[in-house]
């Protein structure tokens, strides 16, 4: 058999095997992929918790234009792969390759935790309008049901491939979308009233 050729790799070969070959990335008897699992598990629960209000506005933007972020996040890695291709083409450029792929790692990790907990709210609000309420359940929620997906042969690698264009096009959306409303970026200073907005009463 071809896996011969790769003694002492018996479970990377036994992942290759069962995983990839058959269309899916998650084995449900690897080790090694359920190693993963637990790790990626972590990272987007801590991001869940920690950072609400990017994941909240990344979910926004899911539940308004889903295909249009899908596109976005299409066009955001090929236009990625161009800027790191003319970076390291000149040299000097090559310095700023750590920071733009660091970059898109935290967009790629909001977005994806923010998909999940999306795909938790749209089970989750079946059965309870205040699922909003409760986002970081609702992203359990839906990490189970992306983890059973991607058991699945053939779907499960569909799944996997469209998961990061959709992760990465909703944060950058959201980022743009939270630009545009803070107008420079920055929220307005208080005590400045914005323009077209009366002045507040006076105190009597």
């Amino acid at each position: 058999e071809p896996f011969e050729i790769m003694p002492g790799f018996g479970i990377l070969t036994e992942y290759l095997r069962t995983g990839p070959l058959m269309g899916r990335p998650l084995p449900p008897g690897s080790g090694l992929a359920w190693v993963f699992v637990a790790l990626f598990f972590l990272l987007y629960f801590l991001v869940a918790a920690v950072l609400p209000g990017p994941a909240a506005a990344c979910v926004r933007q899911l539940d308004s234009r889903p295909v249009l972020n899908f596109g976005v996040g299409i066009l955001t890695m090929m236009l990625l792969a161009l800027l790191y291709f003319i970076l390291a083409a000149t040299g000097v450029g090559v310095i700023l390759l750590p920071f733009l792929w660091l970059a898109e790692l935290v967009f790629v990790i909001v977005g994806k935790t923010a998909t999940l907990e999306f795909f938790g709210l749209k089970i989750l609000r079946r059965f309870s309008p205040t699922a909003d309420n409760h986002p970081v359940f609702a992203f359990l929620v839906g990490f189970i049901l992306v983890t059973l997906l991607y058991m699945v042969p053939v779907l499960g690698g569909l799944a996997w491939l469209a998961f990061r264009p959709l992760a990465l096009g909703t944060a950058v959306m959201a980022a743009l979308g939270s630009s545009r409303k803070n107008g420079n970026g920055h929220p307005p200073a208080p005590g400045i009233p914005v323009p077209g907005t009366p002045p507040p009463a006076a105190a009597g």
